[in-house]
């Protein structure tokens, strides 16, 4: 069973939202706010499913900060041993320099899957050590 406390030691808060069993994830910088739905293998047919994500306010979209939590919760899962985590394609409610959503998800090395559907979309791609 993952230990959803320790995300407290990469800087997020964490609560349970019991209408749809799920967590909600929050980092917060400053006055930016990263907030994750996150599903997890009791709930999903993954380890760890993204289900929902968005940077507020909407001016601090496309700095930087969604990937900066982003990091923060895959290192956090991959410390607990996940090797299944996958992310539903998230909308953005605008098309920042011109980027799609997919670009995202690529640029953070998840792939999209041969055969998406609704709760996951693409799948994380565990980055391989330097020998």
């Amino acid at each position: 069973m993952a230990d959803l406390e320790k995300l407290k030691g990469y800087g997020a808060t964490v609560d349970k939202d019991a209408e749809v069993g799920a967590h909600i994830v929050v980092f917060k910088r400053g006055d930016t706010r990263t907030t994750f739905t996150i599903g997890l293998e009791s709930e999903t047919k993954a380890d760890l499913a993204i289900l929902t994500m968005t940077t507020k306010p909407d001016e601090k979209r496309s700095l930087g900060y969604g990937s900066l939590a982003l990091w923060r919760l895959l290192t956090w899962a991959m410390g607990e041993g996940f090797k299944d985590i996958r992310a539903r394609q998230v909308q953005s409610h605008r098309l920042d320099a011109g980027n799609p959503p997919t670009h995202f998800w690529l640029k953070n090395n998840f792939r999209r899957r041969a055969e998406p559907n609704p709760t996951n979309d693409y799948q994380f791609i565990r980055p391989r050590k330097k020998p």
